[in-house]
């Protein structure tokens, strides 16, 4: 058994006292790095200093440590869907007063095991969100913070176009008193005229944006919001969520969009129509408005065997509203508990089947879970649904990666002592006991385990839970306490374990450092240790 511990401190560290120093000598220490587990890489936003600490293991129980300038006053990062890049976006010199002042960017890292900077897109505005399209294929940023901005400016990037330099291409959405408050991109829908295309989806607070990334030269359409507090039309419900369906595809005219608004019992429908004769759009917008009877926590269209339906769960009333979008004739579903949030697991469970859904119901409001079996539609009330007990609320629904244990989902809870992991095919709950409330759960890339930790009150012990052992936890303990676990491919084509020590919320700014061992088979006894982390770069 081999027990090694190795602190390492750059050399400047010795030297500083002797002559002139670099101005970064004298940079703020950051406190609470932000940090992003990748493929092959851990990144940790060294903010004070602009740039990013990437870390790596070359092989076993080692550590590499790079530094990469990402730009100045960073407003967002986010990451990749397959978590191979990391996206910084940068505001620059927020007063720029001379030409080699850094203008806005948005970085492009790779976070593989030998992670390079890929490309940096330079904008011509500071702004504050970034938004990765699910595919893969968008980056979205929005919401000017200058001194003098456009609230309604959008930049969009591109990212399947070996043309780099053609982006991002910035559009300003018009305006009738709205401006962005958040985007979803859309997975690919049909339209009547034309192919299909995806599009994004901007909602203000009071109408909807809806931008063809196939035709990026064309205006967007908005949707004006149902007026609410009289018929004025001087105020408009605000919308909370969007989703959408492609529906029959073999059917053109019958690809949708659904909006839950804030406070309010109506939701909205929204269908891409054929346009009118004449019109050289590809296609129409008509809305539909449906009450539902209260106000709905989250909203989802699901297929059954009769169709594709909008269920709109309202957990005050421990019910669901199925609405026909054909229809918009709603049938009521009561529930024995107040779920309010819903996820699909139709392709994880065991006997999948060929026209309707499987949901898994759950709440963020008091114990329980279920799932609902969506087939059975003709002549019943979708009374199929099988409670599972559980004593939690939960908090967030985590997916397992991969083809081998993707039947898996990890249940958090943020306010009690464990979490639970629930097999689909067995449809069975594990629990995992922890030591308090607060643990957080990270997954491996690969789909073989999950790592448990306690971020919100640092503790030296955390765990390992293999998914093919039987999910027996294997309890480990390192020092000082863990603020993150990561799990990374190695050089070698091994898994490493990146323990990060006074990262995210730890109470120990400018102290960052790391762990290493062995993600397959962890042991305590068998670590290195480095110190010093964020010190190291400086000359």
């Amino acid at each position: 058994m081999m027990h090694e511990t190795r602190w390492v401190f750059p050399l400047a560290v010795l030297v500083a006292a002797c002559g002139g120093r670099d101005d970064e000598w004298d940079a703020e220490v950051g406190t609470n790095p932000r940090s992003y587990g990748l493929t092959g890489s851990v990144a940790v936003l060294d903010e004070p200093l602009n740039r990013a600490l990437v870390l790596t293991s070359p092989e076993e129980n080692e550590v590499v440590s790079r530094f990469f300038s990402i730009g100045r006053n960073v407003a967002a990062a986010q990451r990749s869907p397959d978590l191979e890049r990391l996206y910084v976006l940068s505001r620059g010199v927020e007063e720029r007063r001379k030409p080699e002042d850094e203008l806005p960017s948005l970085t492009v890292l790779d976070g593989g095991a030998e992670p390079e900077i890929v490309h940096r897109y330079t904008l011509t505005d500071p702004l504050l969100e970034l938004v990765v399209d699910p595919a893969g294929q968008w980056l979205a940023a929005f919401d000017g913070g200058s001194v003098v901005n456009n609230p309604n400016k959008l930049a969009l990037i591109d990212l399947s176009d070996d043309d780099r330099d053609a982006w991002p291409r910035t559009r300003t959405l018009r305006s009738f008193g709205g401006t962005p408050q958040s985007l979803i991109f859309t997975d690919e829908l049909a339209v009547p005229e034309g192919p299909a295309r995806r599009f994004l989806v901007a909602s203000t607070e009071q109408d909807l944006a809806l931008v063809d990334l196939e035709r990026l030269d064309r205006d967007e359409v908005t949707v004006r919001m149902p007026a609410v507090g009289g018929s004025d039309e001087t105020s408009f419900a605000k919308p909370a969520q969007v989703v959408f369906d492609d529906g029959d595809p073999d059917v053109v005219t019958d690809a949708r969009l659904a909006v839950r608004l804030e406070n309010q019992s109506d939701v909205v429908l929204l269908e891409l129509a054929p346009p009118s004769t004449g019109s050289d759009a590809d296609f129409t917008t008509t809305i539909n408005i449906v009450g539902v009877g209260g106000v709905p926590d989250f909203i989802e269209f699901v297929h059954t065997d009769g169709g594709v339906r909008l269920v709109a769960l309202i957990g005050s009333q421990r019910r669901a509203a199925l609405i026909d979008p054909a229809t918009t004739l709603v049938q009521f579903v009561a529930f024995d508990a107040a779920y309010t949030r819903l996820t699909r697991v139709t392709t994880d469970v065991v006997a999948e089947p060929e026209s309707s859904d499987v949901a898994l119901l759950w709440s963020d409001r008091e114990a329980g879970a279920a799932f609902w079996s969506l087939g059975s539609m003709r002549g019943t009330s979708f009374q199929s649904v099988d409670p599972i007990d559980l004593p939690v609320s939960i908090s967030r629904v985590i997916d397992v990666p991969g083809s081998r244990f993707g039947h898996m989902k990890i249940l958090e809870s943020s306010n009690a002592g464990q979490f639970y992991v629930l097999d689909l095919a067995k449809r069975e709950t594990s629990p995992m006991q922890t030591e308090g409330s607060g643990f957080s759960v990270n997954v491996s890339p690969d789909g073989m385990r999950a790592w448990a930790f306690n971020a919100n009150t640092p503790s030296e012990r955390f765990a390992s839970i293999r998914f093919e052992d039987d999910l027996d936890p294997i309890p480990l303990s390192v020092s000082p306490p863990v603020s993150a676990v990561y799990d990374i491919e190695r050089g070698d084509g091994g898994r490493a374990a990146l323990v990060l020590h006074g990262s995210d919320r730890s109470s120990s700014p400018g102290t960052l450092a790391v762990t290493v061992l062995g993600a397959d088979a962890p042991d305590s006894a068998v670590t290195r240790f480095y110190g010093g982390l964020l010190l190291g770069g400086l000359r």
